[in-house]
This record gives structure tokens, C-alpha cells and sequence, in this order.
């Protein structure tokens, strides 16, 4: 399934032509949208809270920063780069996975996280396109 920002839907949207029946609404009609807001901007911010909350820790930015720069990296890797303890390391890797900020593989027993380019680069049009002001 083919998914990309169409910002009048949100992040979440799924594209014309692709897997009908599988569009979520955003916001409830039970809601409150604030009178200043459309119900797509709404729902647009809606979409950001996972991400923002993501990289509202200085920990979880490096770690963004860290795999941005190489292909991979396991937990003891980045761990060791940012002098964090390892089960702190995991739980922010668990948080940037939450909002699939970054993608876990198996390479033998180790879990290898690579960051998501692609769902980092349709929040930074998502937010691009709510703080248009």
C-alpha cells in the first residue's frame, strides 16, 4: 500500500488507487477542533503528536542524527556513541519506532536500527505544511 502525505488529510492517508476501505479517520467527529482550525489541519496536527513527541528528547535526536550518518547501527553501538546505559538506549529506540522513525532488522542476534527516511521526510512536509503561516 502506497502511502504519502496529502496534507489535507494527514499523514496517515492513503493515496487514490490504493487498498480502499483501509482509511482511518483522523479525527473523530466527536472531537473538539478548535473554530481557528479546519478539520483537516486538525487532524493534521493530530497526525504530527506521535513524531513530535518522538524527537522532543535531545537523546532521541542524536540517535536520529547517529543513523542518519551511517546504514545501520545495533543498541551497544549507539549506546557507546552516546554514553547512554543500554535499556535507556532501547527505550528511545522504542519510542522512534513507535512513530517508525526508524526500522529494527536481524543480523544473527543482534537487532540492527536503520532510520526510516522516507516517514521522516513526510513529517518534515506534514509540519512543513501546518506551520505554513
Amino acid at each position: 500500500m502506497a502511502r504519502s502525505i496529502n496534507p489535507q488529510a494527514g499523514i496517515n492517508s492513503v493515496q487514490p488507487g490504493t487498498e480502499a476501505g483501509t482509511h482511518a479517520p483522523l479525527i473523530g467527529s466527536d472531537e473538539y477542533v478548535p473554530p481557528v482550525l479546519t478539520r483537516e489541519q486538525a487532524g493534521a496536527m493530530h497526525a504530527l503528536k506521535l513524531f513530535l513527541k518522538a524527537i522532543a528528547d535531545v537523546n532521541r535526536l542524536a540517535i536520529l542524527q547517529e543513523l542518519a550518518r551511517e546504514d545501520g547501527l545495533s543498541v551497544l553501538d549507539l549506546s557507546d556513541r552516546l554514553v547512554l546505559s543500554q535499556p535507556l538506549t532501547s527505550w528511545h529506540l522504542h519510542i522512534l519506532k513507535r512513530a517508525r522513525l526508524v526500522a529494527p532488522t536481524h543480523q544473527g542476534r543482534q537487532r540492527i536500527y536503520r532510520l526510516n527516511r522516507e516517514r521522516l521526510q513526510e513529517y518534515k512536509d506534514l509540519f512543513q505544511w501546518v506551520t505554513d503561516l
